[in-house]
């Protein structure tokens, strides 16, 4: 079980959702995230154009103080990107520090460019019901690995 974080994303622009590891104090220089999200912790926005979006996403899960980081496309509803970002918390145990991070979309991702994703099926409980949603992983194939993915 798993709390979702409040989320307000700015209006007309893709972005990249980071989350570092515990730890690193780094300031990559972007926006504040504070009044954008009540989980800011460790997290950081990072503008993007929607075609490279996965790409940028997949570098960036290769880099050792990224988490996880979630593509949030263009006007995509704040619920389901803080939804990706709580599922990344999850899907990101601490031992896999070292590994590539682990990258989630709240929307299905484009499936051009031999794009391995999988489907996490998530049941939303809160006092007034439940709600079955999805959230999509996109599985980051390692650079010493020909064709594998980690």
């Amino acid at each position: 079980m798993a709390r979702v974080p409040w989320l307000r994303l700015p209006v007309g622009t893709g972005r990249l959702l980071i989350r570092r590891w515990p730890g690193h104090t780094g300031d990559d220089g972007q926006d504040p995230v504070a009044d954008l999200i009540s989980d800011a912790a460790g997290v950081t926005f990072r503008p993007v154009r929607p075609a490279e979006a996965a790409r940028a996403a997949i570098a960036l899960a290769r880099l050792d103080h990224v988490r996880h980081v979630v593509i949030c496309p263009v006007n995509g509803a704040p619920g389901q990107m803080a939804l990706a970002l709580a599922v990344g918390d999850l899907l990101t145990p601490p031992s896999q520090r070292g590994l590539p991070a682990t990258v989630t979309c709240g929307t299905q991702p484009p499936l051009d460019g031999g794009l391995i994703t999988v489907e996490h099926d998530v049941v939303l409980t809160a006092p007034g019901g439940r709600s079955d949603r999805v959230v999509w992983q996109i599985f980051v194939t390692h650079p010493g690995c020909s064709g594998g993915v980690l």
